[in-house]
């Protein structure tokens, strides 16, 4: 047996706010907020305790770049003591 804990419960990689493109790393905090390095959405989708929908906390959906509002296929996410 699976429960979802974020995303899309059907396989289907998407930009919207429940859906992950090939997700490559996952931190959960104290409070069980979940942190995911979303790679081919090239963001950092956080997802409060319980809820399916997330909120893009950096990068921007589907837009690879080098400035510093952007991301290019994050592999990793962590996090410190003080939740940076």
């Amino acid at each position: 047996n699976w429960t979802i804990a974020a995303g899309n419960p059907h396989g289907a990689g998407g930009t919207s706010s429940m859906h992950l493109h090939y997700p490559r790393d996952v931190a959960v905090d104290r409070w069980g907020n979940i942190y995911v390095a979303d790679n081919a959405n090239h963001r950092i989708q956080f997802f409060r305790a319980g809820e399916l929908n997330g909120t893009t906390i950096a990068g921007i959906s589907a837009a690879a770049g080098n400035v510093p509002t952007q991301l290019s296929q994050p592999l990793s996410v962590a996090l410190d003591t003080e939740l940076n």
